[in-house]
């Protein structure tokens, strides 16, 4: 049994409980609002925690409420104030695991609805109005960086309203591990309207957080295209990377890159996110970059080519004619390699791609990743346009009952002095 497992009544009983209670000094520093971007499970807190001791009684505590209510389905809520009252040592384990790492306030805000985490907000404002604004924070729990991911308008607008609006961003810059989280949390949830908000509130969308990332890029990475759609319109800068490590180290560079917007969106990203960038000319390198933009070389990279294919169709059509031309046989090459569909293959060709590398061409050639991965249709399209092959791929289509085809192979098969 888990809190969403609990009837709403219930709810509300142990929200009111915690509300009433007092910020603690005992509890552990929060997690800094800009750490909700990373976490994999942003939508309960306390599994953050993982399988430890604590959670393990917090589960028990759960048990315990849940054979409170099977005492009886009438009277339950009676049952339940009086076990939570006098009766559960378990009950004090869950309050002391919750708020020995979020305070009342923001316990209320993550598990309850918005009623609720207005309610305790007003609350906790009312209590320290006497000595002026409280602002966002308590320690380093950052309510507004909750209020943001909750989507509780009213509980953000009671916080941005503590701080006037010539203070606003002295305070704002005074918390180096906050203060660029806010539109970064909104753009990572697609919430347009949340964005337009905190603008509003004089927030800057360009601002990097303590990684480097901007807005823009968060909206890129996760691919919420209506969120870079915004950005880019009310003019965000666009001239941002994004880091991509992967396994192809050589001894040229370490595996890590730095993809510009629509290299990014090729590789990871969907068709409505290229699109987007297309749209708003996002399409080459960024003016900080000192190279040409490659989107088609790792849109042909991607695992899952195979189901994406529309992707390297659609930059194929609009991207830069240069780069299937001077790059056509890598192109090729690594489109088989990826499963591209013969359609895709077909596209390259059409496109200008040439199915033979140039002479002194190390390693495979593109017939002979056909043959060993591709369908017979794309070998004989190859074949068809002249593409030439190894004797190792002639013993490959031998391995794989291809020999209807092995004639017209061995007349292709080449030295690796091939023209």
């Amino acid at each position: 049994m888990e809190w969403d497992d609990l009837p709403a009544d219930i709810q509300s009983l142990i929200l009111k409980q915690i509300a009433s209670l007092s910020e603690t000094t005992w509890h552990r520093e929060g997690e800094p609002g800009g750490l909700f971007l990373v976490e994999d499970d942003e939508s309960e807190l306390v599994l953050r925690r993982g399988e430890s001791d604590e959670r393990r009684r917090e589960r028990d505590a759960y048990r315990d409420i849940q054979n409170c209510l099977l005492v009886s389905s009438k009277s339950y809520i009676y049952h339940f104030k009086l076990w939570l009252t006098y009766i559960s040592e378990r009950w004090s384990n869950l309050m002391g695991n919750l708020l020995a790492v979020y305070g009342p306030v923001e316990v209320v805000i993550a598990k309850g609805s918005e009623t609720h985490a207005t309610a305790a907000v007003k609350c906790w404002l009312a209590k320290g109005a006497t000595n002026g604004p409280l602002g966002w924070y308590i320690g380093r729990q950052d309510l507004l960086a909750l209020s943001i991911q909750r989507v509780f308008v009213g509980c953000m607008k009671l916080l941005l309203d503590q701080i006037p609006p010539h203070e606003r961003r002295k305070y704002w810059n005074g918390h180096p591990r906050h203060e660029a989280c806010y539109p970064h949390i909104a753009a990572a949830n697609g919430q347009t309207a949340i964005l337009q908000m905190l603008q509003r509130y004089e927030m800057d969308i360009d601002q990097p957080d303590w990684q480097g990332r901007t807005p823009l890029a968060v909206a890129v990475r996760q691919n919420k295209t209506q969120i870079a759609d915004y950005l880019i319109s009310v003019g965000a800068n666009k001239d941002f990377t994004l880091i991509k490590r992967t396994d192809m180290v050589s001894c040229y560079d370490n595996g890590v890159y730095e993809l510009c917007p629509i290299e990014w969106a090729a590789h990871h990203g969907t068709l409505p996110m290229v699109k987007i960038l297309a749209k708003h000319g996002l399409v080459g390198p960024q003016p900080s970059q000192n190279r040409p933009a490659k989107p088609l070389f790792w849109a042909l990279t991607r695992p899952d080519l195979a189901d994406v294919s529309d992707i390297a169709g659609f930059i194929l059509d609009h991207g830069d004619q240069s780069e299937i031309e001077n790059h056509g046989p890598m192109h090729l090459l690594n489109a088989l390699k990826h499963s591209a569909p013969f359609d895709l293959v077909q596209h390259l060709i059409l496109r200008g791609a040439a199915v033979n590398p140039p002479k002194q061409w190390p390693g495979m050639v593109p017939l002979d990743a056909a043959i060993q991965w591709a369908s017979e249709e794309t070998i004989r399209l190859l074949v068809d346009h002249g593409a030439r092959c190894t004797l190792d791929a002639v013993n490959a289509a031998m391995e794989r009952n291809l020999g209807n085809l092995l004639d017209v192979l061995l007349s292709r098969c080449d030295t690796p002095d091939m023209t």
